[in-house]
């Protein structure tokens, strides 16, 4: 019973880590404001100064955040950090502009 229970538990925490490493499907980044987004092995300062309202930053794939990345969108400012560098790439650093 004792080894049944470990493995149920052992099984329940190696769930509970992978959730952990998956990459968020989005953030949104609303006006006047700004957020570090590290996914993808990415780190990007995004800052949202748009009249248009809050920004959808999609990152489910590699594929949707590199053309987030690669757009320009007027009063959204993308800039590339280095993660080795900038200690705000992968910590929840976000602010108002």
């Amino acid at each position: 019973m004792k080894i049944r229970s470990m493995q149920i538990l052992l099984l329940v925490l190696g769930i509970l880590l992978t959730v952990g490493v998956l990459s968020a499907q989005y953030y949104s980044v609303a006006v006047g404001n700004y957020q570090y987004i590290y996914e993808h092995s990415s780190c990007f300062y995004v800052a949202n100064n748009s009249a248009a309202g809050a920004i959808f930053v999609p990152t489910n794939s590699s594929t949707e955040w590199s053309s987030f990345r690669s757009t320009t969108t007027s009063g959204v400012t993308k800039t590339f950090k280095d993660p080795g560098v900038e200690t705000c790439c992968g910590k929840a650093c976000t602010g108002t502009l």
